[in-house]
């Protein structure tokens, strides 16, 4: 039986994510605020009785489930690391479109990083692994990852995902209306 829901967890703020550069593998830790989202967002998750949590084993999703302070084993998942953006790591979206004014990562992929293709795979991989679980799942990750995942669950080409934003330290659900994957909660900040 799937899931009833499935719930993404952006990590909390990160330096690079508060000055808008692409963060795919480089591995930065949470800013002192962003640890306190991650410990609000600990309380709106602690209630919901998880049977697995994946979370992507880069340190912002980490630290983000670490202080969610859940009662259940977090389980590092390298399909949930976020868009290796190859040539594109580290910066922001206006120094890459200076380079290529029409880029945009759900179509175009990454040079010298990931494909959209290979996005699609990994997304896929995660939603196959959640399914198999016999209750609510949390991934821990970071925004474009999740935006595919999303993408994938509404049976949507990965493009979707630039119609959809997550901030940092946001909760999202994924779920059913009626038998139809649905979109029930999306990008809500803890405050």
């Amino acid at each position: 039986m799937p899931p009833q829901k499935i719930y993404l967890v952006r990590h909390g703020e990160t330096s690079w994510a508060l000055s808008g550069r692409h963060t795919g593998r480089t591995d930065i830790p949470l800013t002192e605020s962003g640890k306190k989202k991650a410990l609000l967002l600990g309380e709106a998750l602690r209630p919901i009785p998880l049977t697995l949590a994946l979370v992507s084993p880069l340190i912002r999703a980490k630290e983000t489930f670490d202080l969610s302070h859940l009662s259940i084993e977090g389980v590092l998942c390298d399909d949930l690391k976020e868009w290796d953006y190859g040539d594109y790591e580290g910066l922001t979206s206006k120094e890459i479109h200076e380079k290529n004014a029409n880029w945009n990562v759900f179509t175009d992929g990454s040079p010298g990083g990931e494909s959209v293709a290979d996005m699609t795979k990994r997304a896929d991989l995660v939603l196959k692994r959640a399914l198999q679980a016999s209750g609510d799942v949390a991934l821990f990750s970071s925004a474009h990852i999740l935006r595919c995942i999303a993408a994938r669950w509404l049976k949507m080409p990965l493009d979707f995902g630039k119609h959809i934003v997550l901030h940092t330290g946001s909760l999202s659900i994924l779920g059913y209306e009626h038998e139809n994957p649905a979109l029930l909660l999306w990008n809500n900040v803890i405050a």
